[in-house]
């Protein structure tokens, strides 16, 4: 009897557990707000493959801009993501937690932790260089913060 009772806890949690994990909105929109010293990866608007290497920040410097997000696939907490501004499209990964409340999400170079609040998510995340140097690692980085809501 006792391993009945305990086989029924367990299912019922389990169920309950599944039960939280939200179904995202297909397209979300929002901004990116960045605090970086040069331009440590491809999306930033000053890295030299869009401004030229003497154009290139060295010091720090500071932006925000618009972003969409949609999602192309979810299967319960993993998520596949397309990450968009005006100069790139990008593929991101995700898990969402086990209570629904968070998504961590990761690309080539960064990852952003994410609080899910019904139609909206925001986080932050960090980056170093990318470029594939030593010294654009050492030299380049970022913090940034995503808010995001669901688009009706």
């Amino acid at each position: 009897m006792k391993k009945l009772i305990f086989l029924a806890a367990m299912l019922t949690s389990s169920i309950s557990m599944a039960q939280t994990i939200p179904t995202l909105a297909k397209e979300w929109t929002g901004t990116i707000t960045v605090s970086s010293i040069g331009a440590p990866i491809k999306h930033h608007p000053g890295h030299e493959s869009h401004v030229g290497k003497d154009k290139s920040p060295q010091g720090v410097n500071f932006f925000s801009e618009p972003r969409t997000l949609t999602v192309v696939k979810q299967e319960g907490r993993h998520v596949e993501f397309i990450h968009k501004s005006a100069r790139f499209s990008n593929t991101e990964v995700g898990v969402i937690s086990a209570d629904g409340k968070k998504v961590i999400i990761s690309a080539k170079g960064y990852s952003v932790l994410m609080e899910i609040n019904g139609d909206q998510f925001s986080g932050c995340g960090t980056t170093r260089g990318n470029d594939g140097t030593f010294d654009h690692f050492h030299n380049a980085l970022a913090s940034f913060c995503y808010e995001f809501k669901a688009v009706k």
